[in-house]
């Protein structure tokens, strides 16, 4: 237990989680920004700031987060300028925290009415450029927990 001068007492704060030492305002900022900056989307409305809560395919995220980890990369060994690497990294975070998020809420890995662009493929391999939207089941088994 503490004990102020005042004579106030407080729980004390063993075994409670930290945020202030696990977090930097700098960081969260950054992201904040980043997040603030991508609520436009490409019809030029602004979508809302918890949009991503609403849960997107898990495999978007994974697909994502690679694409931003090799920027990050890129300019982890100089070809990408610091702006450039801010971005990646906050969009790394953001991919992860989605991802993270459909883990904790047990959400679908597939969102409802997802479609995957699949290319149209010929027989002798040959890939055409035309894609076909196809609808991809949502009947997917939650994720089983390994037991420690």
């Amino acid at each position: 237990m503490r004990q102020y001068d005042t004579g106030a007492t407080r729980s004390s704060v063993e075994g409670k989680l930290n945020y202030i030492g696990f977090l930097d305002p700098r960081v969260e900022e950054s992201y904040a920004k980043y997040m603030h900056k991508h609520r436009i989307q490409e019809d030029g409305k602004v979508r809302s700031a918890d949009n991503w809560k609403k849960g997107m395919p898990q495999q978007d995220y994974i697909e994502s987060s690679y694409r931003h980890y090799m920027d990050w990369w890129f300019g982890h060994i100089g070809l990408r300028t610091e702006e450039e690497m801010i971005e990646a990294v906050n969009a790394l975070i953001f991919n992860a925290k989605g991802y993270l998020l459909g883990i904790l809420t047990k959400e679908a890995t597939v969102a409802k009415n997802a479609t995957l662009d699949l290319p149209i493929v010929t027989m002798s391999g040959d890939v055409i450029d035309t894609r076909i939207s196809t609808p991809v089941s949502t009947n997917i088994p939650p994720l089983q927990r390994k037991e420690e």
